[in-house]
């Protein structure tokens, strides 16, 4: 529990003093979103395969089905100290966009679920920070431009 709780106070400082202003000034998750998916396409492929999309104003819904984080310490067999490494980071790194963006995140392939489950709140917008149950994440496939990878 030290160890864990020395990790978090460590990850968030270190995210925050080392947190760089965006190139180009925040104006909201619909704008992020569609600059995310016109930076993925056939010239600059990706290899996460992620599944995302806005889901209400001020929501913006991805589904990660791999994560090269886990993958590299597959052998670590504490789930919970996985979690830490290779997640804990995100909530505050979702900051980086803006100080109002808020990242809920369920599921979690660290925690052995088959994706991680991510959702960024724009709490001028979205001040309820619902995150969607698991029965939207497990039938979340969108078709077309909104697709990174065919399953």
């Amino acid at each position: 529990e030290e160890a864990i709780s020395l990790w978090k106070r460590f990850f968030t400082q270190y995210t925050i003093d080392d947190r760089i202003p965006p190139e180009t000034p925040f104006i909201d998750l619909e704008t992020l979103f569609a600059k995310r998916m016109a930076a993925v396409d056939e010239d600059n492929p990706s290899d996460w395969v992620l599944i995302r999309g806005m889901i209400a104003d001020g929501k913006y819904a991805y589904r990660n089905d791999n994560c090269f984080w886990v993958e590299s310490l597959e052998d670590l067999p504490d789930s919970e100290i996985k979690y830490y490494v290779c997640c804990y980071g995100d909530y505050e790194g979702a900051r980086d966009y803006h100080e109002n963006i808020v990242l809920t995140m369920e599921h979690t392939i660290a925690q052995g679920d088959p994706y991680c489950s991510r959702v960024m709140h724009d709490t001028c917008v979205d001040f309820d920070l619902r995150h969607p149950p698991k029965k939207f994440w497990d039938n979340m496939w969108p078709v077309g431009k909104y697709t990174d990878k065919k399953k």
